[in-house]
């Protein structure tokens, strides 16, 4: 498809003549995105932020640790970001963390594993961490929101436990000839700090800081790998490959290929296993509702229930005969009963002569009245006001008529629209009609 433009575009450019431009028309709804380095890609062809392979997902953790990144650091929020965006993806069955990293800041640190783990239940997906080089501290809490902790046989992991460095500079101060005061709104004011002399009772506040958030990093490995035991017990200690499996650390050693296999692996596991759980659940989802159905207490009882159902069942044909004919005596007593309802009306309408055999010989007329009950029957009729016949016998049950006022219609003589329709249904002439109504008035 060619976009014709606005202005005639130039044909010409240093002597060389324009090529005709066009475009596709597939890649016109396609979105489009501008990247930080000013080119724009495709939605679907933007880079991810882990590499593929096969179906695994692999996420890199790589260097110090912080809450925010830097130009030195990972950072928590980025690497969650990066650990749901893989969760999310539909081509991704599984995900392998793969960390070279020597831990970092504890701020942040537990709440991101606990994210790591939520998203990887939510997506069913299985998790693998993987130590290439180290996993150590912050990074090994990380690594215990996986399934399942890979280390090389030379790499480290462990490190669980928290360090704080404190120090006093106020001998330097003294020997460099300065005299430096820090002034503070009180004492434990960046308690400690290097230009005041370090206390005992400053430590002790650093040291109980340091044991609570060790206690902490503690609870969340004890939670995530109980076979570790007490980890605090390890004092803090880097284990090597084969040990940190006997230790409980990790649940194998391999390469990072190896870590990935193992992952699809785990997938493929997964994947069966939902099915089954699915079969499982369907099956007792079909057990509930035939127990139900057939009002059994217990499954036990379903096979005589389903049984006795069966007998019964052979006993609808003639059920529904019953009903059908029963059905059909109703349906014939409702008629002749609406029969003789109506009839009864139309013979107490005849008598009093607003209706006549004239108006029951009218097919079109008695068509407008066959759908009405007895009772709206006779309302339409009562409307119809009863008048002596032509031979001149009067109808006693025929309502009285009031003569008209003089010079108005239904005066003597006259005929009213409405009454020489009634006139026409009696089949009478106007003089006819007139000659009935003003004679029955003078016997009046």
């Amino acid at each position: 498809m060619t976009i014709a433009p606005q202005t005639p575009p130039p044909t010409r450019c240093y002597g060389t003549a324009f090529e005709p431009m066009a475009f596709e028309e597939s890649a016109l709804p396609r979105a489009w995105e501008p990247s930080a380095y000013g080119y724009y890609y495709e939605e679907s062809a933007r880079p991810k932020p882990y590499r593929m392979s096969g179906a695994v997902a692999v996420v890199e953790v790589l260097g110090p640790l912080d809450s925010r990144a830097g130009w030195w650091c990972d950072s928590y929020d980025a690497i969650l970001a990066r650990f749901q965006a893989a969760h999310a993806d539909p081509a991704v069955q599984a995900v392998v963390l793969s960390f070279d990293s020597p831990g970092g800041a504890c701020a942040g640190n537990l709440d991101t594993a606990d994210a790591l783990r939520a998203a990887a239940d939510a997506s069913g997906k299985p998790t693998v961490a993987h130590a290439g080089t180290m996993a150590c501290s912050a990074a090994y809490a990380l690594a215990c929101a996986a399934d399942q902790i890979h280390v090389t046989r030379d790499g480290l992991v462990g490190s669980i436990g928290v360090i704080a460095t404190v120090y006093d500079r106020t001998k330097a101060n003294e020997d460099a000839g300065l005299n430096v005061k820090v002034v503070r709104s009180g004492t434990l004011k960046a308690d400690p700090h290097p230009d005041v002399a370090l206390t005992d009772a400053s430590v002790a506040r650093v040291r109980a800081r340091v044991n609570d958030l060790a206690q902490a990093f503690g609870a969340h490995v004890s939670a995530r790998r109980p076979q570790a035991g007490d980890p605090l017990a390890l004092q803090g200690a880097t284990v090597t490959g084969a040990a940190a499996v006997t230790a409980g650390l990790a649940d194998a050693v391999g390469t990072l290929a190896d870590a990935i296999t193992t992952a699809a692996a785990l997938a493929a596991d997964s994947a069966t296993t939902r099915k089954n759980t699915m079969d499982l659940t369907k099956a007792k989802s079909l057990l509930d509702a035939a127990r139900a159905s057939a009002g059994a207490a217990t499954d036990d009882e379903l096979p005589a229930t389903i049984a006795a159902l069966k007998t019964s069942a052979g006993q609808v044909p003639e059920l529904i005969r019953q009903r059908d004919e029963a059905r059909a005596a109703l349906a014939t007593r409702e008629q002749a009963d609406r029969a003789s309802a109506r009839e009864a009306v139309l013979t107490k309408h005849r008598a009093r002569g607003a209706i006549t055999p004239a108006m029951e010989a009218d097919e079109a007329f008695m068509a407008d009245l066959a759908p009405l009950g007895a009772d709206a029957l006779d309302r339409v009729l009562g409307r119809m006001h009863g008048v002596t016949t032509p031979e001149g016998k009067a109808n006693p049950a025929a309502p009285p008529t009031q003569p008209a006022a003089a010079g108005t219609t239904g005066a003597r003589g006259a005929i009213t629209a409405d009454e020489r329709k009634i006139a026409r249904q009696m089949d009478m002439t106007d003089e006819q009609y007139v000659a009935a109504r003003d004679g029955k008035e003078q016997a009046r």
